[in-house]
């Protein structure tokens, strides 16, 4: 007989089941995610899933257990998707209440690196799950472009086998970047704060100034004078590195500002590097080969 498939909200009572799905080795072997540790798993989940309003996650229910999560968060201007499942439901046939089964994550272990549905479409709403799938995966990290409406009415996608994949230290840190100028920018001093390491390290080379520890980064970022506004031009990520060029503005004034990310290994910002490049006009001599905008 199918069981059936709810979708709820996830709250922090879920997350020791959570993290023991994340923690099995099987799945980890075959996802080739590198789990995290206790704290590290709890704090970004409080902060950077739960903590964030604009992400989207739910928690799958098999009969009243908690099967697993999905999870849909913004890059920039896009949006991707990210799902894990206990091991305990992988093979299992599971349909809602009024659509058809939903065949079963395949015990392959190539399968579950290398294939995914050609269409795997996942709707939410009134806390209802629908899905079709065709294919295997036990415990992935995926992301993908939506094909539907925004969370709060719901989440419908659908996801190409091109552009599946689990989401590695690099999206993470690309990710906490946003988080860190976003946060700022709204003056959410929490979860600013939840974003740094305790040792983190703050340097301007320009002025050749540096604050070592959390609470006195955090400090003078809240003491900072000025109705200052920052917003993301572009964000790059290279494993525990990331690097973002942002549009700031004071008042009327604007400046373009370079900042270097470095990151521990729990995914807690441990440095920052500011850089802030004053408009010059350019030497006479050249004019020939360039052209000024």
């Amino acid at each position: 007989m199918d069981d059936i498939v709810l979708l709820r909200d996830v709250t922090e009572a879920d997350l020791e089941v959570l993290l023991e799905q994340e923690h099995d080795p099987e799945a980890v072997r075959r996802s080739r995610f590198r789990p995290r540790e206790r704290e590290a798993f709890m704090h970004h989940w409080k902060t950077r899933v739960l903590g964030d309003p604009t992400v989207f996650v739910q928690a799958v229910m098999v009969e009243g257990e908690l099967a697993g999560n999905l999870v849909a968060w913004w890059e920039g201007d896009r949006r991707f998707i990210g799902y894990w499942f206990g091991r305990a439901f992988w093979g299992a046939r599971h349909r809602h209440p009024r659509a058809g089964a939903l065949p079963g994550q395949g015990a392959d272990a190539a399968a579950v690196r290398g294939s995914v549905p050609r269409q795997h479409r996942v709707g939410a709403a009134a806390g209802e799950a629908r899905v079709r799938a065709g294919g295997d995966g036990a415990a992935r990290r995926g992301r993908a472009r939506p094909a539907g409406a925004p969370p709060a009415a719901g989440l419908e996608m659908s996801v190409p086998a091109s552009k599946v994949r689990r989401m590695d230290e690099t999206s993470e840190n690309r990710q906490a970047a946003h988080a860190y100028v976003d946060t700022a920018e709204r003056r959410d001093w929490e979860a600013f704060a939840a974003l740094l390491a305790e040792d983190v390290v703050y340097e301007m080379p320009q002025t050749r100034e540096r604050i070592r520890g959390k609470q006195l980064f955090l400090r003078f970022n809240m003491e900072y004078p000025g109705d200052w506004h920052l917003k993301v031009r572009r964000i790059v990520a290279d494993g525990r590195h990331a690097a973002a060029w942002l549009d700031t503005r004071v008042g009327d004034e604007r400046q373009d500002a370079c900042v270097w990310f470095e990151f521990s290994d729990d995914g807690l910002i441990r440095r920052v590097t500011d850089f802030w490049p004053e408009p010059y006009d350019p030497p006479a001599g050249r004019e020939h080969l360039v052209e000024r905008w």
